[in-house]
């Protein structure tokens, strides 16, 4: 069997392609097969992808435009591979990516999907994206974000077999946030504590085209994992669950005491329902708690006081310091 295939749908992405294709065959893991799922491209893509003659690249042809939900499945049922490397057409895989996934896989037999840290390229290029490792951690944030970069993951393709798990067509433009969400309750998710790929940033990226539609996808999943806790978050409380900083005419200090309420209420319906590991999600409703409170500094000392006299804030020594920085930041108002 060969160890892993690699699944990279393609549209339209003659620009970069050829560095995304030259980081896959010059992977330091050489047990491999790549399919590339050409779908409907309109460019050069096709003409690229038609010059590469080595044995491991596998190019499939969708005879029009699918999506994206459309191809990466197909690429999946394809494979032949214990893995699922997914990678995209835009970015780069570091030399050593693919064998440092592998040998992690191997060690951890109860993982079924693992990513990485990244790092940007192109317009916001040098940023270095630091994902959660911890897999319960991982799957309490799954509540508020995706957790795992789509094209640094690595897949277990006998955990999507034997539950007969798919990337859904309703989930389309947070397919993966839809995947991980569903593979959470029944396997681990993990994150390798190493830049693996490259992610480029441009205004091609789906994140930039269907942002609107990635958010309001990203609120029903969301949704689907409170409703799991047993809660019926009202329009209100998604918005919440979102945010950051207040909505127009909102005061800070009204805003932050909303946000206190309703992430408390999901500490409490977890402590019923067992879901998610209470330590895991303690430190992840603490982390957005101080990303709330810390975003709104600029408001004075009745925030740093809602920080810390809010029950989410327990006086560890993390939490201390914590407590010293947004204080100074509440001070001086920045």
């Amino acid at each position: 069997m060969i160890k892993a295939s690699v699944v990279m749908p393609v549209f339209n992405g003659d620009k970069y392609l050829p560095y995304s294709i030259e980081s896959i065959l010059n992977q330091t893991f050489r047990d491999f097969e790549c399919i590339i799922i050409d779908d409907g491209s309109t460019d050069n893509s096709k003409t690229i992808l038609k010059k590469y003659n080595d044995p491991r690249i596998h190019l499939v042809e969708n005879e029009k435009n699918m999506g994206l939900v459309h191809s990466l499945n197909r690429g999946i049922d394809a494979a032949k591979g214990e893995y699922i490397i997914r990678m995209d057409q835009d970015d780069i895989s570091l030399p050593n990516r693919f064998a440092e996934q592998i040998a992690f896989m191997e060690k951890h037999a109860d993982v079924a999907v693992c990513g990485s840290w990244y790092k940007t390229i192109g317009e916001l290029s040098g940023h270095t994206n630091k994902l959660l490792t911890d897999s319960e951690e991982i799957k309490a944030n799954l509540l508020f974000n995706a957790s795992l970069a789509h094209p640094s993951v690595m897949i277990r393709r006998s955990v999507l077999e034997q539950h007969s798990l798919r990337y859904r067509k309703e989930n389309e433009y947070f397919e993966d946030y839809g995947l991980w969400t569903e593979i959470s309750h029944i396997a681990k998710l993990a994150n390798i504590p190493k830049i693996l790929l490259l992610y480029r940033v441009h205004k091609e990226n789906i994140s930039h085209r269907y942002s609107d539609k990635q958010r309001n996808g990203a609120l029903h999943i969301q949704k689907k994992g409170l409703h799991i806790l047993g809660l019926s978050p009202s329009p209100e409380e998604m918005r919440l669950n979102n945010s950051i900083r207040p909505k127009e005419k909102e005061t800070a200090t009204v805003f932050i005491k909303k946000e206190d309420r309703c992430l408390r209420k999901i500490i409490d319906a977890n402590a019923v329902k067992k879901i998610y590991n209470d330590t895991a999600l303690a430190k992840i409703i603490y982390l957005r708690w101080k990303a709330i409170c810390g975003n709104n500094t600029k408001n004075g000392l009745a925030v740093w006081k809602q920080f810390v006299l809010s029950p989410i804030f327990q006086m560890k020594p993390y939490q201390l310091l914590d407590g010293i920085k947004i204080f100074i930041k509440c001070l001086i108002g920045k």
